[in-house]
């Protein structure tokens, strides 16, 4: 058949769903009574058939291995391995749930007889009459003689039906659990196999250390082969005490007389038995009801039930046990695991061997690597040992191999040959050695000129270096003209220095241009290099490094220069502690704001050429780090200052401006509370004044208190008119008091940022012009109330005056002129003892 890959996708995704359809099987809920236990049965019944069914799947699925191609043929064994495993332990299993099933149902349905016999009983008895009409009481006794006997006849049935169901679960629990532990150790071996094929198959090109760790994994993995035999040992003696269940099968014929086992008593007319006698199975037909012979001879049908079919279960001993039988339905146990033994037994000699092997073929390199120079740095001792060790890595190549399957007759050959020529190598390295040294005074001399003129260049590059990484001083101008002169006479070594090694540079050439070569003329040539490439270094670097004092210096003075000025400004801006309480005063502040605004913007050039001298000097650094690459702590800590210095002068510049608009809002709120205050100050004066002088008045007939009314309703309609302005003027007073806190906020916020670690106690208080402010808008708005409640309660007293003048008048026909001169003069007086509230 021709294989189409275009079906493989297909053919892979059927066996994938099957390996997810079968489902598990639910042996965790049994009936409690006879409908459940009927319901799980037909239930598990109709599951166990769809379980059979699936076989059929299967069986297409293994016909489809023939479509798969070669390149998914293995992963396709894989899955349908997988699934003939899950579907083996799913059949088991539901095989297993229905025979408990069946046994289950028929112990229920013989139980269910039984209490259906007891509830007619019970019943019979509860309606029995026992009155005067009931003289039979004979017959009764009769009766009730038999039921007891035959109650207790059936309770120690049901007694022994126990003992039975309690022998059937222990040693059916025996058998299924020792099954699948025969199953999981399988596994476990076929797991074991494969791992130690796929782990310890190995080649030549695995290094020693691969090597070394595999052997050390392989003496693990055989200490488990250790355990496992002991596991399997036990497993053996479990076997021999496994009982048989394929007898209770009605589909397992009987071949001659069956040794069963009673599990109870059991008594009728034909047959008795007790528990433990020995029996023969003679007939299984029936799974409830067999025919059974017992030790007496005697032949009956007895439920199935109280018997048990004892050791020895030939599968379960096959099972553990090595046999020639191919065809056995179980793995043998013991036989899997000797050839495991054997498997790791020839992978250990493989893996040793191959180990051996690449020991002597390092130590058969390292030899080859040999040249003359290289073997004149050896002593004695190492070259000895080196020797040796080739000796003994060869013998035990030729001992471990020999076994082996890795390495056959030619490898061998082939190892014995390259082992000859690396001791033919060594002894040419040994020959060449013992030939006399020849004369390398002058090699010598120069090395040791090389060698100290390199040490004083150290020792000016350990103090360039130690200098470079001192710490800021705290007299910064001083420490760097020290360090400056210092550097100068470092420089002028190294001046001389660079004459000396020009000249030793230059016989140095002339030796090594010599077609003679000395053997520590490789070395001379490498101090040499060494040593020009440390005085290009070291030059390099010292130059730098003055350069750097230079602009170092420059930038200090200019840092000096500017934290100066930035001192001056912030001290002047610190010197405000008092809000301006008029506009001379805000005109003044603003005067100086604008002032020194700008002083400050003609000292930004300072900072301009701090940022200048601080860029030079970042760029000199940069050269002096690809020289030398730690981190110069000193510019470091100049570059933070500076930023720190820009940072408060971009912060004056921002104080500036924030209080000149801080200003600028409290003068506006000042002059509209001003002008709305002094308008109404100087209103309430002259409001005062006409009240008195309305009051001052005699009061006279009603003529004149009508006049006397309507110049008071005049002066109070004219009081409440003015109540907008009042609360006008409120609001001007609460933005100018709003504006003198937010002006004293900032000042203080100013401070306390400045000096943060200062006490609360010594830290500068402003006065606090809001203060008054308060207290003149207070006075302002009592003094309204008081002219308003003055004019209200007058009015009352001029209305209540007038009312009675004018009832004195109709009911006494007394002159009016005599009544306008007594009565107001005892309501004038209350009236002017009155104090008004407001």
């Amino acid at each position: 058949m021709r294989v189409r890959p275009e079906l493989d996708e297909v053919t892979m995704r059927y066996i994938q769903d099957l390996l997810g359809e079968p489902a598990g099987v639910d042996d965790g809920q049994w009936g409690s009574d006879l409908p459940t236990v009927e319901s799980q049965l037909g239930s598990h019944r109709g599951l166990h058939q769809s379980v059979e069914e699936f076989h059929s799947k299967i069986q297409r699925a293994k016909a489809d291995e023939s479509q798969i191609s070669p390149a998914s043929k293995a992963a396709y064994r894989d899955y349908l391995g997988k699934l003939e495993l899950q579907y083996g332990k799913l059949l088991n299993a539901s095989k297993a749930r229905l025979h408990s099933l069946d046994q289950l149902h028929a112990f229920v349905i013989a139980a269910t007889k039984e209490l259906m016999w007891l509830n007619e009983k019970e019943e019979e008895e509860v309606n029995y009459d026992w009155s005067e009409r009931n003289t039979n009481m004979t017959a009764k006794k009769d009766n009730y003689s038999a039921f007891t006997g035959a109650l207790q006849t059936q309770w120690s049935w049901l007694l022994q039906l126990c003992c039975c169901v309690e022998t059937h679960l222990k040693e059916n629990t025996a058998y299924y659990q020792f099954f699948s532990d025969v199953k999981e150790a399988e596994d476990k071996i076929k797991k074991m196999q494969d791992t130690m094929k796929r782990k310890y198959t190995c080649d030549r090109s695995v290094t020693v250390t691969r090597l070394e760790d595999l052997l050390q994994d392989a003496a693990d993995d055989k200490e488990q082969l250790t355990e496992f035999q002991t596991h399997l040992e036990g497993l053996k003696r479990r076997a021999k005490t496994i009982i048989q269940l394929k007898p209770r099968n009605p589909a397992t014929a009987i071949k001659g007389k069956q040794p069963i086992q009673a599990v109870c008593d059991f008594k009728q007319m034909e047959i008795t038995v007790h528990r433990g006698d020995e029996c023969a199975l003679l007939n299984n037909s029936q799974p409830y009801k067999w025919r059974v012979l017992n030790d007496k001879g005697n032949e009956s049908s007895v439920p199935s039930i109280c018997f048990l079919v004892p050791p020895t279960n030939k599968d379960a001993v096959n099972s553990v046990a090595v046999s020639a039988n191919l065809h056995l339905p179980f793995l043998r146990l013991d036989g899997n695991l000797q050839r495991l033994h054997t498997m790791w037994q020839n992978m250990f000699l493989d893996m040793k061997s191959m180990l051996s092997y690449q020991y002597l073929m390092r130590d058969i390199h390292i030899i080859k690597t040999w040249n003359v120079t290289m073997f004149k740095t050896l002593r004695v001792e190492e070259y000895r040992l080196a020797l040796r060790t080739l000796e003994l890595h060869y013998q035990d190549f030729l001992r471990d191999s020999q076994d082996s399957e890795t390495f056959g007759a030619e490898d061998r050959m082939q190892v014995e040959s390259n082992y000859n020529k690396a001791n033919q190598h060594y002894n040419t390295m040994v020959s060449s050695a013992e030939q006399g040294e020849q004369d390398e005074s002058v090699c010598n001399t120069y090395l040791t000129q090389i060698k100290d003129l390199r040490l004083r260049l150290e020792g000016c590059e350990n103090r360039t270096v130690t200098r470079l990484r001192q710490p800021v001083d705290k007299e910064p101008l001083k420490a760097c003209a020290m360090k400056t002169a210092e550097q100068m006479k470092v420089q002028s070594e190294l001046e001389g220095l660079k004459k000396d090694l020009n000249s030793i540079s230059e016989k140095t050439e002339e030796v090594l241009a010599s077609p003679q070569q000395t053997s520590s003329a490789p070395m001379l040539r490498s101090e040499l290099d060494v040593t020009l490439r440390k005085m290009d270094h070291v030059y390099g670097l010292s130059s730098v490094y003055l350069d750097k004092l230079k602009t170092i210096d420059v930038v200090i003075r200019n840092t000096k220069e500017a934290e100066d000025a930035l001192k001056t400004y912030e001290s002047r801006l610190l010197d405000v502690n008092k809000v301006p309480e008029n506009e001379k005063e805000v005109e003044e502040q603003r005067s100086q704001l604008k002032s020194m605004r700008a002083e400050v913007e003609a000292d930004q050039v300072i900072f301009d050429r701090l940022q200048d001298e601080l860029r030079k000097a970042s760029t000199i650094n940069d050269k002096m780090t690809r020289i030398h690459s730690e981190r110069d702590a000193e510019l470091e800590h100049y570059r933070q200052l500076v930023s720190s210095l820009l940072e408060r002068w971009q912060v004056v510049f921002a104080q500036m401006d924030m209080r000149q608009r801080e200003l600028d809002l409290l003068g506006r709120h000042m002059n509209s509370y001003n002008v709305s205050y002094e308008w109404l100050i100087h209103w309430l004066g002259e409001a005062r004044k006409r009240q008195e002088k309305i009051q001052a008045v005699p009061i006279g007939g009603s003529k004149a208190l009508r006049e006397q009314l309507a110049e008071e309703k005049k002066l109070l309609e004219e009081i409440e008119k003015n109540k907008d302005k009042i609360d006008s003027c409120q609001k001007n007073a609460k933005a100018y008091i709003d504006s003198v806190k937010d002006y004293e906020l900032q000042i203080l916020t100013y401070k306390a940022l400045q000096d943060p670690m200062a006490s609360p106690l010594k830290k500068p208080k402003m006065d606090c012009a809001s203060d008054n402010i308060i207290q003149e808008y207070v006075t302002l708005r009592t003094r309204y109330s008081e002219l308003m409640t003055l004019t209200s309660q007058y009015i009352k007293f001029i209305t209540e005056t007038q009312r009675r003048l004018e009832d004195d008048e109709v009911n006494t026909h007394i002159n009016p002129g005599d009544v306008q001169q007594q009565v107001p003069v005892k309501e004038l007086s209350n009236t002017n003892n009155a104090t008004p509230t407001c």
